[in-house]
């Protein structure tokens, strides 16, 4: 590495344009450099890039390399490294300030365990992200591969892919200083992830050469093999542009067929049979990519759909590989006739003041009939409703007798409904000598609850009893009206 800063005529330590301290070398590409150093002031850590010595002779390539820097700067996305700054060296030789990016490319997942099948599709869903702002500014990355996905680690312990290399990228639209470096027919790229277009003349294709790209590098992501393969660049480029891509099966059992089929339809020859753009390819990868990924699908279709490259879709739901909870199978509870109603009168018979009744008439009803039978008492009888209704007198001589109190019992099953009580079955035996009653009043009985009262029917006469002469000495009651 330090061989390599030689050639680069930098030291480590070397401040470069005032403000940036080198410290080591990251990596070493074909046509550059990528070192570490620390911005002085801000004390944060970046990442320089610089071109090879021999390459930066080459004006077409230096233009190249300024060209990335312009292209990378304009795409606002989290999925692509970002630019800080640009300049030159005091030899002349450009270089380029990006975010300092601690993780590995993809291309180290070959050397490690058999990636999942939701990761690998969150991270080409990712890339197509970045790809979505790309395209709709008109720029064509033409060199998208594993070694320019950088994979770094969120605070929240999740994967980020960085796009990196927009080196060999194409504008569209090019400006006036950008339009001699679009007129080379030289093939640009990584042969393994180039499109059949792209072998041809690199400077006829369009967006969809990067769909390509983004098929080949889910295929690999899944099978650690390319969909094709030579044992030279010409067998490589034949197999491209003339032979059928390997079967993905053969490498990997158990992918889905639909996730096999989406990735054949990104490795069409004719790129009108492709997807047509990133959405439709992030759109068909849903169903297998994990639920973190559905935003980046929503936003990269209104992205394109805002440039007018596609429409938005409904967002098929991964349901294939999420486990979902069996249904329980539905319960069943019969009903019982009358459970209802012994539940509530055993509530009724609690001993918890708070608790109230929950049909507070049943008590008056049965206190209006122990009434009722106080009267017959009293008064023996009586020839008319008006007598029977009346209020008992009291002799205040005597004093009254409590009443019994009733005592709650549980409800049977099924409650029928209480018989008729005549008038007549509630008269009670004459008072004894003492004035209380020589026989316990019968306890009427008590309608269920919810019934509706039936109406009484009319008191018939009955024999006059045999009355008793009064105790003399004793007031006369006011109430007598001569009904005995």
């Amino acid at each position: 590495m330090a061989d390599t800063l030689d050639r680069l005529t930098l030291t480590p330590g070397e401040i470069l344009a005032g403000k940036y301290s080198v410290e080591r070398v990251l990596g070493e590409g074909g046509m550059g450099v990528v070192v570490a150093a620390m911005h002085i002031e801000l004390g944060e850590r970046v990442a320089v890039k610089f071109l090879h010595p021999d390459a930066v002779e080459n004006e077409e390539v230096a233009q190249r390399f300024v060209r990335e820097a312009r292209a990378a700067v304009k795409i606002k996305n989290e999925h692509v490294a970002r630019v800080i700054d640009v300049g030159r060296m005091d030899n002349g030789s450009p270089y380029m300030v990006m975010e300092y990016l601690e993780g590995h490319d993809l291309s180290a997942e070959k050397q490690s365990g058999e990636l999942p099948i939701e990761d690998a599709v969150d991270y080409v869903i990712q890339a197509c992200d970045a790809m979505a702002e790309a395209h709709a500014g008109g720029i064509v990355h033409r060199d998208l591969k594993p070694a320019n996905l950088f994979l770094i680690e969120r605070a929240d312990g999740s994967g980020l892919v960085k796009v990196l290399d927009f080196g060999i990228s194409k504008v569209i639209q090019p400006d006036t200083s950008s339009f001699s470096l679009t007129k080379t027919a030289t093939a640009m790229g990584s042969p393994l992830y180039m499109s059949p277009e792209q072998m041809r003349s690199a400077k006829t294709v369009d967006h969809r050469t990067d769909v390509w790209s983004l098929g080949v590098i889910l295929y690999e992501l899944l099978t650690k093999h390319t969909p094709f393969t030579g044992n030279s660049l010409p067998e490589l480029c034949a197999a491209i542009l003339a032979e059928a891509p390997r079967d993905l099966n053969e490498f990997r059992k158990g992918v889905p067929e639909g996730l096999v089929q989406v990735i054949s339809k990104c490795l069409e020859r004719d790129p009108t049979r492709r997807h047509q753009n990133v959405s439709e390819l992030a759109t068909a990868l849903a169903p297998y990519a994990p639920n973190r990924s559905r935003p980046l699908i929503e936003r990269i279709q209104k992205v394109l759909a805002r440039a007018g490259m596609a429409s938005e879709a409904e967002i098929p739901v991964n349901v294939s590989l999420v486990d979902v909870p069996p249904v329980p199978e539905s319960q069943t509870i019969p009903f019982v006739e009358g459970a209802r109603t012994n539940a509530a009168w055993t509530e009724s018979a609690a001993t918890d003041p708070k608790k109230k009744s929950p049909w507070p008439w049943v008590g008056a009803a049965a206190g209006a009939l122990l009434l009722f039978g106080g009267g017959a008492l009293m008064f023996g009888g009586g020839s008319s409703r008006a007598a029977s209704d009346a209020p008992p007198a009291r002799d205040p001589s005597v004093a009254p007798a409590p009443s019994p109190a009733p005592t709650p019992s549980p409800a049977p099953t099924t409650v029928e409904a209480a018989p008729r009580v005549e008038p007549s079955a509630l008269a009670l035996p004459p008072p004894g000598p003492s004035g209380t009653p020589s026989a316990e009043p019968k306890k009427p009985n008590v309608e269920r609850p919810g019934a509706k009262p039936e109406a009484k029917p009319e008191t018939k006469p009955e024999p006059k009893p045999e009355t008793k002469p009064e105790p003399t000495g004793k007031p006369k009651n006011p109430l007598d009206i001569g009904l005995k």
